[in-house]
């Protein structure tokens, strides 16, 4: 998993990049922004599955960031921290579905709590999206093996005409998942 680290103020930034447990969490990278302008930008060039922001920043605001991003990506886990307790900001998180709700100054163990939650809400929903994918493949079609790690599917027909209507199914229905499906033509391949 990755996360990125969006928070205006140098020293708390510094603060959750130096002492949280990132390889501890299966964390694989973690990046940081200085505003909200430039955590969109490492948005679309990182694809971090987490986002800690500040949801007060100049410019851009973690709001304004979470809803952007809401825009094109619902799986996106954000955890908001803030300087004061604000209704409408904390209505805007709830309403946004963050994790995370946190204030300054932060404590690392609530912010790693946030992150077990974060996590597990991710792989929760990678777990449900691969039954639903192998539900739907297995119920639509017989004579097919489905085998599965999560990114790679493999898909064996057992009979050439089988081919087109799940090249048609699988065109429509998967487009809301991120995975790449590959199939061999029965008949050319063994």
């Amino acid at each position: 998993m990755k996360v990125l680290v969006a928070e205006d103020e140098a020293i708390i930034r510094n603060g959750i990049l130096s002492h949280l447990k990132w390889r501890q969490l299966d964390i694989e990278e973690v990046r940081s922004a200085d505003s909200g302008t430039e955590a969109l930008a490492l948005f679309h060039e990182f694809h971090p599955d987490i986002i800690i922001t500040d949801i007060q920043m100049p410019g851009l605001s973690g709001v304004e960031l979470c809803r952007k991003i809401r825009e094109v990506s619902e799986e996106v886990q954000f955890i908001f921290l803030t300087g004061y307790v604000n209704t409408e900001y904390l209505m805007a998180a709830i309403d946004l579905q963050a994790i995370g709700y946190l204030e300054k100054p932060l404590r690392v163990e609530k912010l790693h709590e946030a992150l077990l939650k974060a996590i597990a809400r991710i792989n929760n929903a990678h777990i449900r999206k691969e039954a639903e994918l192998h539900r739907m493949l297995l119920s639509n079609h017989h004579g097919i093996d489905v085998l599965s790690n999560s990114r790679i599917i493999l898909i064996h027909l057992e009979k050439q005409e089988s081919v087109e209507p799940l090249r048609q199914s699988l065109a429509g229905d998967l487009s809301e998942y991120p995975f790449a499906v590959s199939m061999i033509d029965p008949v050319s391949s063994r």
